[in-house]
């Protein structure tokens, strides 16, 4: 996996991102979305979220968005809806989720020995009353 770029529109923050992470800095998400890349990590303002995520999906990229994946219901179906209807995955961390709260304490405990490799799936899904 490689860090190909990041699109920020205060171009000093960027570029200083950009350097400390060695890689490219894009003025504007469009021309990041115009490179080769498979896919994008938005960490935006939660009211950004949909339509970024709308954008990236019409452009093919596969998503993985921060916490909350959306401000309402509905932006989050229609987020979805975007990424079904382009044949791209989005998903977003659930690091506080109770299954991964309780895996962490197991963890700490000992109760599972040395970890030394996870795999894990995410089947969650949007309902009509929210997340």
């Amino acid at each position: 996996m490689e860090f190909a770029g990041l699109a920020d529109d205060d171009a000093g923050r960027g570029r200083a991102a950009a350097g400390q992470f060695g890689t490219r800095y894009f003025p504007t998400i469009d021309t990041l979305l115009e490179t080769d890349i498979d896919g994008v990590i938005i960490c935006s303002a939660n009211a950004e979220h949909a339509r970024l995520t709308l954008d990236e999906a019409a452009h093919g990229k596969h998503i993985l968005c921060d916490k909350p994946i959306a401000t309402t219901v509905e932006d989050a179906t229609r987020m979805i809806a975007a990424c079904r209807e382009n044949k791209v995955g989005i998903a977003f961390p659930c690091r506080f989720h109770l299954a991964a709260r309780r895996l962490r304490q197991e963890i700490q405990a000992g109760k599972l020995g040395r970890v030394v490799a996870i795999r894990a799936a995410n089947h969650g899904s949007v309902s009509p009353a929210g997340f």
